[in-house]
């Protein structure tokens, strides 16, 4: 900017940089576009004006003097001096003293629009270094994090009669906020010093970024003016400058009257946080947060750091293609089975930096349509100040995909914008995870084949030196003269005792008679321990009947396998209604904790996972409704033997087909991945 182009007595030209562009990338509301750094474009007004002072006839605020701008996500910036260092009332950008975007690390900045700055040179000798001119701080309304500061136009001159008196200005910047550092990104003629400090590389800058001047009525410099961009790292709300000055004489001192102060431009601008879902998942706006303090996990990057205001997301993952990186939490990633419509499930989030409160909430893509849908995907929390972690659950909703990959995302922000998908917000963070879910209402019911008796019997043979089990189960009683019962089983095992669950016969018109072959081994003397009825609610329809699972030290004859009988006629086993008994909450439930180790309902499977060290036996009701709403219930033992012998993982332990899967868990060691069905 030329100040004063002549003088009366002489020929004068000074040129001084241009203008303190805060480019705060604070987004815009949820309805605009995303922008990963939006330019205030103007906007600045006084929030302090402080004192004025007047260089060459144009008149400048310092003393505390502060100029601010409200970002349209509501984040206000401002800019305030002391000193011999002003504030102009105009502003200006930085291609209006020959920044061009190869000077910045960020695309398009060089055409943003902040507000002007002057350094002073009263009470100076031209020729020597000035330093202590006064400060500059930028501030925030809210914590940020790793600003990038890029300059324009920091040098500047005075010359007199042809070359006869010529004078080289500039500034210098050390940062005076502890603990914080300076990276240079991209320059034209700028150093880092230590760190801390901005100075340019040749101490003879030129008033532009792009040229230098020549001729009679130049300066005499030998380089351009400093430009570029350098990171200020940390996370603040502020942050301070001392402002220096020096100069160089290129011929002699300019002698006056006029001054040969030094203006600039600078532009500030904030990193944000991309999501990583395929693009269908953004809509018009994709998500996006300032970064700062606020985060999910200890670890949040920042995306899209070349570019001045996106619209899209170059950083989505095809369709179909696996999420990895994000660390707020473990239960959005890998295989997670999902209960049947109507049951929940949570997931607990890490947080840190809650300064106050706060919004998260979260979306599950159940139905793969490729959107996150707000009334049947969303779970939302408040996380209060100071909290470090938070739990979100969601309903499972009536109508989910089919099994296998799908997306999920977090948004923890101070704005209640969080509870929307999509759009940009001004703080804390999005975290975007792919999961291979499968869901209760996938897994496919099964039919059973029946045996046609009128009774059923049960012998137990004994025989050293083993014991026989057996279990039986009633008949059903059909419109057909006969009885459809599944068949008894006996498999020899180590000496244990042996529960034996007999229900009568039931008589039909037809008394035809089919029974079911009895298998006999020796054994020694047989103990026989009658199942205990526990109480717990059970339909007036229910049968209740007992299954016995043996883990014992030799290799085969893992289970002693028995029937839960049939569904009613013409129907089949809902494996999506398969409950087992919660006795802490004296509820039915898909989960359970007991003394012996953990129950759960998966996929339609119960698993048990026992305690380490467990040996003996363990027992736990459970309940399925077949498709004509006929409830049965159930009770499932397992017995582990001590020193048993158990498979390696993947390893099967039976032929025998249930309709609900048994995986068995020692520790951690899984010991069984076949399927086992439930009849």
């Amino acid at each position: 900017m030329k100040i004063r182009e002549f003088l009366t007595s002489f020929r004068r030209h000074i040129r001084l940089g241009a203008a303190l562009l805060a480019t705060i990338g604070l987004i815009a509301q949820i309805s605009d576009s995303a922008s990963a750094y939006t330019a205030t474009n103007g906007g600045w007004s006084w929030t302090v004006q402080g004192t004025s002072m007047s260089i060459d006839g144009v008149t400048y605020y310092t003393g505390g003097a502060k100029r601010s701008s409200t970002l349209s996500n509501g984040v206000v910036v401002s800019v305030s001096t002391t000193g011999q260092v002003g504030i102009a009332t105009t502003d200006q950008t930085l291609a209006t003293r020959g920044g061009i975007d190869a000077n910045y690390a960020r695309t398009g900045i060089a055409a943003s629009t902040g507000v002007q700055l002057v350094t002073n040179d009263a009470g100076c000798t031209y020729g020597t270094f000035c330093s202590n001119r006064g400060t500059v701080t930028l501030s925030f309304s809210q914590k940020v994090t790793n600003p990038v500061w890029s300059f324009a136009g920091v040098g500047g001159g005075a010359q007199m009669n042809s070359g006869t008196y010529r004078t080289v200005t500039w500034s210098e910047f050390e940062v005076t906020t502890p603990g914080i550092t300076l990276t240079n990104l991209a320059n034209e003629n700028m150093t880092i010093v230590g760190g801390t400090r901005i100075e340019p590389t040749v101490k003879n800058p030129d008033f532009k970024c792009d040229t230098i001047t020549t001729g009679s009525t130049s300066y005499g410099s030998t380089a351009k003016s400093m430009c570029g961009s350098v990171r200020i790292n940390g996370t603040f709300t502020s942050v301070t400058f001392d402002v220096d000055f020096g100069s160089v004489n290129n011929a002699q001192p300019y002698p006056g009257p006029s001054q040969v102060e030094d203006a600039w431009s600078m532009v500030v601008s904030l990193d944000d946080d991309y999501g990583l879902a395929p693009a269908s998942y953004e809509l018009t706006a994709p998500a996006s947060h300032t970064l700062g303090a606020l985060r999910m996990g200890t670890v949040v990057t920042a995306d899209q750091t070349t570019l001045l205001n996106p619209t899209t997301n170059t950083d989505s993952v095809a369709n179909g293609t696996a999420i990895t990186g994000d660390d707020g939490t473990t239960g959005l990633s890998g295989n997670v089975m999902f209960g049947a419509a109507g049951t929940t499930y949570s997931s607990t989030i890490s947080l840190s930096g809650v300064d106050a409160n706060a919004t998260l909430c979260g979306w599950i893509d159940f139905n793969k349509n490729g959107t996150f849908d707000n009334a049947t995907e969303r779970a939302c929390a408040n996380p209060t100040t100071a909290a470090t972690t938070a739990t979100l659950t969601w309903t499972i909703p009536a109508t989910v995909s089919t099994n296998g990959l799908t997306y999920a995302r977090l948004r923890l922000s101070y704005a209640a914008g969080a509870n929307n998908p999509t759009g940009s917000l001004a703080s804390g963070e999005v975290e975007d995870y792919s999961l291979t879910a499968a869901y209760a209402a996938n897994i496919p019911t099964t039919t059973t084949t029946t045996t046609t008796t009128t009774t059923t019997t049960t012998t137990t043979t004994t025989l050293p030196p083993t014991t026989t089990t057996t279990t039986t189960v009633a008949p059903t009683t059909t419109a057909a003269p006969t009885t459809t019962a599944a068949p008894t089983t006996t498999v020899p095992v180590a000496p244990q005792a042996t529960t034996t669950t007999t229900v009568a016969p039931t008589t039909t018109p037809a008394p035809t008679t089919t029974a079911t072959p009895t298998t006999t081994a020796p054994s020694p003397p047989t103990t026989v321990a009658t199942v205990s009825q526990a109480a717990v609610p059970v339909a007036n329809n229910a049968k209740v009947v007992n299954h016995l699972i043996r883990i014992k030290p030799s290799g085969t004859g893992w289970f002693s396998p028995t029937y839960l009988g049939t569904p009613a006629k013409g129907g089949a086993f809902n494996l999506s209604s398969l409950q087992i008994w919660n006795a802490a909450t004296k509820k039915w439930s898909v989960s359970a904790i007991t003394p012996d180790g953990s129950w759960a309902i998966i996929r339609g499977q119960a698993r048990f996972i026992a305690r380490p060290g467990f040996v003996g036996t363990t027992s736990l009701r459970y309940r399925v409704r077949d498709t004509k709403g006929h409830l049965v219930d159930a009770k499932l033992s397992v017995i582990i033997e001590d020193n048993a012998v158990l498979p390696e993982t993947g390893s099967p332990i039976s032929d025998i087909a249930l309709d609900a899967l048994i995986v068995l868990m020692i520790g951690v060691v899984i010991i069984e991945r076949r399927r086992l069905f439930l009849r």
